[in-house]
Protein backbone atom coordinates (compact mmCIF):
# COMPACT_ATOMS: atom_id res chain seq x y z
CA UNK A 1 0.00 0.00 0.00
CA UNK A 2 2.89 2.51 0.74
CA UNK A 3 4.36 1.50 -2.43
CA UNK A 4 1.58 2.51 -4.02
CA UNK A 5 1.09 5.67 -2.44
CA UNK A 6 4.77 6.63 -3.39
CA UNK A 7 4.12 5.73 -7.07
CA UNK A 8 0.84 7.47 -7.17
CA UNK A 9 2.55 10.80 -5.24
CA UNK A 10 6.02 10.20 -7.79
CA UNK A 11 3.47 10.44 -10.50
CA UNK A 12 1.08 13.75 -9.77
CA UNK A 13 4.77 14.91 -8.47
CA UNK A 14 5.78 14.22 -12.35
CA UNK A 15 2.82 15.91 -13.91
CA UNK A 16 2.91 19.01 -11.45
CA UNK A 17 6.65 19.28 -12.98
CA UNK A 18 5.34 18.99 -16.67
CA UNK A 19 2.30 21.42 -16.14
CA UNK A 20 4.88 24.01 -14.50
CA UNK A 21 7.17 23.75 -17.86
CA UNK A 22 4.46 23.59 -20.39
CA UNK A 23 3.41 26.87 -18.78
CA UNK A 24 6.48 28.37 -19.09
CA UNK A 25 6.92 27.76 -22.47
CA UNK A 26 3.55 28.63 -23.84
CA UNK A 27 4.17 32.18 -21.49
CA UNK A 28 7.76 32.07 -24.32
CA UNK A 29 5.59 31.62 -27.38
CA UNK A 30 2.78 34.53 -26.04
CA UNK A 31 5.90 36.91 -24.84
CA UNK A 32 8.01 36.35 -28.06
CA UNK A 33 6.28 38.83 -30.71
CA UNK A 34 6.43 41.32 -27.59
CA UNK A 35 10.24 41.36 -27.00
CA UNK A 36 10.95 40.95 -31.09
CA UNK A 37 9.17 44.02 -31.91
CA UNK A 38 10.59 46.15 -28.96
CA UNK A 39 14.62 45.21 -29.76
CA UNK A 40 14.45 46.62 -33.45
CA UNK A 41 13.22 50.27 -31.59
CA UNK A 42 16.31 50.49 -29.49
CA UNK A 43 18.20 49.78 -32.19
CA UNK A 44 16.78 52.23 -34.77
CA UNK A 45 16.76 54.85 -31.74
CA UNK A 46 21.10 53.95 -31.23
CA UNK A 47 21.65 54.66 -35.05
CA UNK A 48 20.22 57.79 -36.05
CA UNK A 49 22.22 60.72 -36.10
CA UNK A 50 22.23 64.48 -37.48
CA UNK A 51 25.22 65.65 -39.56
CA UNK A 52 26.21 69.27 -39.99
CA UNK A 53 24.68 70.05 -43.55
CA UNK A 54 26.21 73.90 -43.93
CA UNK A 55 27.01 76.51 -41.47
CA UNK A 56 27.47 80.42 -42.23
CA UNK A 57 29.30 83.15 -40.78
CA UNK A 58 26.86 86.53 -40.63
CA UNK A 59 29.93 88.44 -38.87
CA UNK A 60 27.28 89.67 -35.94
CA UNK A 61 26.03 88.09 -33.43
CA UNK A 62 23.05 86.24 -34.13
CA UNK A 63 19.56 86.75 -31.95
CA UNK A 64 16.95 84.78 -33.05
CA UNK A 65 16.29 82.11 -35.70
CA UNK A 66 13.40 80.66 -37.46
CA UNK A 67 12.77 78.01 -40.26
CA UNK A 68 9.65 76.95 -42.68
CA UNK A 69 7.41 74.11 -41.55
CA UNK A 70 9.53 71.95 -44.41
CA UNK A 71 13.21 73.30 -43.58
CA UNK A 72 13.48 74.98 -47.40
CA UNK A 73 13.90 78.16 -45.37
CA UNK A 74 15.63 79.44 -42.19
CA UNK A 75 15.13 83.50 -41.43
CA UNK A 76 18.02 84.88 -39.27
CA UNK A 77 17.63 88.00 -37.09
CA UNK A 78 21.58 89.40 -36.13
CA UNK A 79 22.68 92.42 -34.61
CA UNK A 80 22.65 94.35 -37.73
CA UNK A 81 19.71 93.00 -39.33
CA UNK A 82 17.87 89.74 -40.90
CA UNK A 83 18.69 86.95 -43.98
CA UNK A 84 17.36 84.17 -45.23
CA UNK A 85 18.77 81.02 -46.37
CA UNK A 86 17.57 78.26 -48.16
CA UNK A 87 18.18 75.02 -46.88
CA UNK A 88 21.18 74.25 -48.64
CA UNK A 89 23.10 77.34 -46.90
CA UNK A 90 22.46 79.88 -50.12
CA UNK A 91 22.02 83.09 -49.01
CA UNK A 92 19.11 84.42 -50.90
CA UNK A 93 18.86 88.19 -49.18
CA UNK A 94 19.47 90.74 -46.32
CA UNK A 95 18.43 93.64 -45.36
CA UNK A 96 19.63 95.81 -42.87
CA UNK A 97 17.96 97.09 -39.82
CA UNK A 98 19.19 100.92 -40.28
CA UNK A 99 17.25 103.98 -39.09
CA UNK A 100 17.92 107.45 -39.88
CA UNK A 101 18.29 110.02 -36.92
CA UNK A 102 18.89 112.74 -40.29
CA UNK A 103 20.83 113.47 -43.19
CA UNK A 104 23.77 112.49 -41.79
CA UNK A 105 23.60 109.96 -38.45
CA UNK A 106 21.95 106.61 -39.11
CA UNK A 107 21.98 103.70 -36.53
CA UNK A 108 21.53 99.98 -37.05
CA UNK A 109 19.17 98.35 -35.16
CA UNK A 110 20.07 94.84 -33.28
CA UNK A 111 16.87 92.49 -34.25
CA UNK A 112 15.53 90.88 -31.12
CA UNK A 113 13.35 88.22 -32.71
CA UNK A 114 12.49 86.52 -36.24
CA UNK A 115 9.38 84.13 -37.24
CA UNK A 116 8.43 82.82 -40.58
CA UNK A 117 5.16 81.20 -41.84
CA UNK A 118 5.00 78.24 -42.19
CA UNK A 119 5.38 78.03 -45.82
CA UNK A 120 8.24 80.36 -45.56
CA UNK A 121 6.35 83.34 -47.50
CA UNK A 122 6.69 85.99 -44.92
CA UNK A 123 9.30 86.75 -42.04
CA UNK A 124 8.63 89.17 -39.24
CA UNK A 125 11.04 90.92 -37.20
CA UNK A 126 11.05 93.16 -34.34
CA UNK A 127 14.03 95.29 -33.12
CA UNK A 128 14.29 98.00 -30.35
CA UNK A 129 12.33 100.02 -32.41
CA UNK A 130 10.40 98.93 -34.97
CA UNK A 131 8.57 95.83 -36.21
CA UNK A 132 9.14 94.12 -39.79
CA UNK A 133 7.10 92.61 -41.83
CA UNK A 134 8.66 91.08 -45.33
CA UNK A 135 7.69 89.06 -48.21
CA UNK A 136 10.28 85.68 -49.19
CA UNK A 137 12.02 87.57 -52.01
CA UNK A 138 12.88 89.92 -49.56
CA UNK A 139 10.52 92.90 -49.93
CA UNK A 140 9.68 95.50 -47.49
CA UNK A 141 5.61 94.97 -47.11
CA UNK A 142 5.61 96.81 -43.99
CA UNK A 143 7.41 98.69 -41.62
CA UNK A 144 5.55 99.98 -37.85
CA UNK A 145 7.10 102.06 -35.03
CA UNK A 146 6.48 99.49 -32.61
CA UNK A 147 8.87 98.11 -30.02
CA UNK A 148 9.49 94.28 -30.53
CA UNK A 149 11.60 91.77 -28.37
CA UNK A 150 9.51 89.29 -29.38
CA UNK A 151 7.54 88.18 -32.53
CA UNK A 152 5.16 85.33 -33.42
CA UNK A 153 3.41 84.67 -36.71
CA UNK A 154 0.28 82.58 -37.21
CA UNK A 155 1.75 79.53 -40.00
CA UNK A 156 -0.52 81.57 -43.03
CA UNK A 157 0.91 85.28 -41.58
CA UNK A 158 -2.30 86.54 -41.79
CA UNK A 159 -1.37 87.51 -37.82
CA UNK A 160 1.64 89.15 -36.34
CA UNK A 161 2.24 89.72 -32.83
CA UNK A 162 4.58 91.63 -31.35
CA UNK A 163 5.80 91.97 -27.30
CA UNK A 164 8.18 94.28 -25.52
CA UNK A 165 8.49 95.72 -22.35
CA UNK A 166 5.97 98.32 -23.19
CA UNK A 167 3.26 95.72 -23.78
CA UNK A 168 1.84 93.67 -27.04
CA UNK A 169 0.75 94.84 -30.26
CA UNK A 170 -1.67 92.88 -32.79
CA UNK A 171 -1.15 93.15 -36.73
CA UNK A 172 -3.29 92.05 -39.50
CA UNK A 173 -1.10 90.87 -42.91
CA UNK A 174 -1.31 94.44 -44.48
CA UNK A 175 -0.10 96.12 -41.22
CA UNK A 176 -2.98 97.17 -39.72
CA UNK A 177 -3.08 97.61 -35.64
CA UNK A 178 -5.69 95.17 -34.74
CA UNK A 179 -5.38 95.84 -30.82
CA UNK A 180 -2.90 96.78 -28.43
CA UNK A 181 -2.15 95.20 -24.92
CA UNK A 182 0.07 98.07 -22.24
CA UNK A 183 2.15 96.48 -19.89
CA UNK A 184 5.64 95.16 -19.77
CA UNK A 185 5.62 91.59 -21.72
CA UNK A 186 7.66 88.95 -21.34
CA UNK A 187 6.90 86.41 -23.76
CA UNK A 188 4.27 85.62 -26.18
CA UNK A 189 3.07 82.33 -28.44
CA UNK A 190 0.74 82.59 -31.11
CA UNK A 191 -1.62 79.33 -32.13
CA UNK A 192 -1.21 77.90 -35.93
CA UNK A 193 -3.93 79.56 -36.99
CA UNK A 194 -3.77 82.81 -35.00
CA UNK A 195 -6.56 82.43 -33.32
CA UNK A 196 -4.75 82.40 -29.87
CA UNK A 197 -2.58 84.27 -28.20
CA UNK A 198 -0.78 83.66 -25.30
CA UNK A 199 0.47 86.57 -23.16
CA UNK A 200 3.01 86.44 -20.44
CA UNK A 201 3.68 89.84 -18.32
CA UNK A 202 3.89 90.93 -14.90
CA UNK A 203 0.90 90.14 -12.98
CA UNK A 204 0.17 86.93 -14.73
CA UNK A 205 -0.12 84.91 -18.17
CA UNK A 206 -3.20 86.10 -20.15
CA UNK A 207 -5.01 84.73 -23.20
CA UNK A 208 -5.97 86.59 -26.15
CA UNK A 209 -8.66 84.96 -28.07
CA UNK A 210 -10.95 85.20 -31.36
CA UNK A 211 -14.36 84.44 -31.10
CA UNK A 212 -16.25 85.32 -34.65
CA UNK A 213 -13.86 87.99 -35.62
CA UNK A 214 -14.42 89.84 -32.35
CA UNK A 215 -10.80 89.72 -30.06
CA UNK A 216 -11.08 88.95 -26.60
CA UNK A 217 -8.75 89.35 -23.98
CA UNK A 218 -8.68 87.44 -20.23
CA UNK A 219 -6.60 86.27 -17.23
CA UNK A 220 -5.48 82.69 -17.90
CA UNK A 221 -7.05 80.22 -15.53
CA UNK A 222 -4.03 78.68 -14.07
CA UNK A 223 -1.33 79.13 -11.37
CA UNK A 224 -0.47 82.97 -11.35
CA UNK A 225 3.26 83.24 -12.46
CA UNK A 226 4.97 86.91 -12.93
CA UNK A 227 7.86 87.00 -15.61
CA UNK A 228 7.45 83.87 -17.17
CA UNK A 229 8.54 82.32 -20.45
CA UNK A 230 5.19 80.43 -22.78
CA UNK A 231 4.92 78.45 -25.91
CA UNK A 232 1.82 77.48 -27.04
CA UNK A 233 0.82 74.00 -29.55
CA UNK A 234 -0.31 74.52 -33.30
CA UNK A 235 -4.00 74.32 -32.15
CA UNK A 236 -3.67 75.89 -29.07
CA UNK A 237 -4.66 72.63 -27.12
CA UNK A 238 -1.71 72.93 -24.73
CA UNK A 239 0.56 75.32 -22.84
CA UNK A 240 3.95 74.80 -21.85
CA UNK A 241 5.12 77.63 -19.03
CA UNK A 242 8.28 77.98 -17.67
CA UNK A 243 8.78 79.75 -14.36
CA UNK A 244 11.64 81.77 -13.01
CA UNK A 245 11.88 79.68 -9.72
CA UNK A 246 12.92 76.81 -11.78
CA UNK A 247 9.29 74.64 -12.15
CA UNK A 248 7.97 74.15 -15.92
CA UNK A 249 4.57 73.46 -16.25
CA UNK A 250 2.15 71.50 -19.07
CA UNK A 251 -1.50 72.89 -18.95
CA UNK A 252 -4.44 72.78 -21.09
CA UNK A 253 -6.23 75.89 -22.77
CA UNK A 254 -8.63 75.99 -20.02
CA UNK A 255 -6.11 75.96 -17.33
CA UNK A 256 -5.84 72.62 -15.76
CA UNK A 257 -2.56 71.63 -14.87
CA UNK A 258 -1.37 68.38 -16.43
CA UNK A 259 1.86 68.08 -14.92
CA UNK A 260 4.84 69.77 -13.91
CA UNK A 261 8.71 69.19 -12.98
CA UNK A 262 11.20 71.11 -11.23
CA UNK A 263 14.61 71.84 -12.77
CA UNK A 264 15.61 74.12 -9.31
CA UNK A 265 16.89 76.69 -12.30
CA UNK A 266 15.09 79.66 -13.69
CA UNK A 267 13.87 78.60 -16.69
CA UNK A 268 14.60 81.09 -19.22
CA UNK A 269 13.22 79.58 -22.75
CA UNK A 270 10.62 76.87 -23.14
CA UNK A 271 8.86 75.70 -26.56
CA UNK A 272 6.27 72.95 -27.15
CA UNK A 273 5.94 70.93 -30.13
CA UNK A 274 3.10 71.58 -32.25
CA UNK A 275 0.85 68.44 -31.53
CA UNK A 276 1.99 69.32 -27.37
CA UNK A 277 3.88 65.98 -27.28
CA UNK A 278 7.62 67.18 -26.31
CA UNK A 279 8.27 69.77 -24.12
CA UNK A 280 11.96 71.74 -24.69
CA UNK A 281 13.17 74.10 -22.25
CA UNK A 282 16.27 75.78 -21.65
CA UNK A 283 17.68 77.15 -17.91
CA UNK A 284 21.38 78.06 -16.16
CA UNK A 285 23.26 76.52 -19.32
CA UNK A 286 20.90 73.33 -19.44
CA UNK A 287 18.90 72.21 -22.01
CA UNK A 288 15.77 69.47 -21.31
CA UNK A 289 13.62 67.79 -23.61
CA UNK A 290 10.51 66.03 -22.42
CA UNK A 291 7.88 63.35 -23.84
CA UNK A 292 5.04 61.47 -23.55
CA UNK A 293 5.40 58.57 -20.50
CA UNK A 294 7.87 55.54 -21.19
CA UNK A 295 4.34 53.29 -20.82
CA UNK A 296 2.47 55.20 -23.20
CA UNK A 297 5.43 55.38 -25.69
CA UNK A 298 6.10 51.81 -25.25
CA UNK A 299 1.84 50.53 -25.61
CA UNK A 300 2.22 52.90 -28.93
CA UNK A 301 4.84 50.97 -30.21
CA UNK A 302 4.19 47.26 -29.43
CA UNK A 303 1.89 45.28 -32.34
CA UNK A 304 -1.63 44.57 -31.32
CA UNK A 305 -0.86 40.92 -31.68
CA UNK A 306 1.37 41.38 -28.78
CA UNK A 307 -0.89 42.73 -26.82
CA UNK A 308 -3.39 40.18 -27.62
CA UNK A 309 -1.24 37.72 -26.61
CA UNK A 310 -0.32 38.83 -23.12
CA UNK A 311 -3.98 39.09 -22.48
CA UNK A 312 -4.91 35.54 -23.53
CA UNK A 313 -1.78 34.59 -21.27
CA UNK A 314 -3.31 36.49 -18.31
CA UNK A 315 -6.72 34.46 -18.65
CA UNK A 316 -5.09 31.13 -19.22
CA UNK A 317 -2.91 31.65 -16.20
CA UNK A 318 -6.35 32.44 -14.05
CA UNK A 319 -8.07 29.72 -15.65
CA UNK A 320 -5.27 27.07 -14.20
CA UNK A 321 -5.12 28.69 -10.75
CA UNK A 322 -8.53 28.60 -10.70
CA UNK A 323 -9.14 24.88 -11.94
CA UNK A 324 -6.23 23.67 -9.76
CA UNK A 325 -8.02 25.18 -6.80
CA UNK A 326 -10.82 23.29 -7.23
CA UNK A 327 -8.68 19.98 -7.76
CA UNK A 328 -7.30 20.27 -4.24
CA UNK A 329 -11.24 21.08 -3.00
CA UNK A 330 -12.11 18.02 -4.18
CA UNK A 331 -9.48 15.33 -2.90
Amino acid sequence: MHKRQSHLSNATHVRSKASKLFALFFIFLLTFPLFSQLQPIKAEAEKETRNLIWEYNVTKPVSSVSMSSDGSYVAVGASDGVYLFSKDGKLLWNYTTIESLDDIYHIIRPVNSVSMSSDGSYIAAGTSYDTYFFSKDGKLLWKRHVVADSVSMSSDGSYIVAGASSGVCLFSKDGTILLEFPGYVSSISMSSNGSYVLIAGVDGIYLLSKDGGKWSLSLFPSIPISYARVSMSSDGSYVAVGAWWGSIYLLSKDGKLLWNYNVTKPVNSVSISSDGSYIAAGAKGYVYFFGPSQAKQLLSQVPFVAIAGVAVLALVVVAYFIKRKHSSKAR
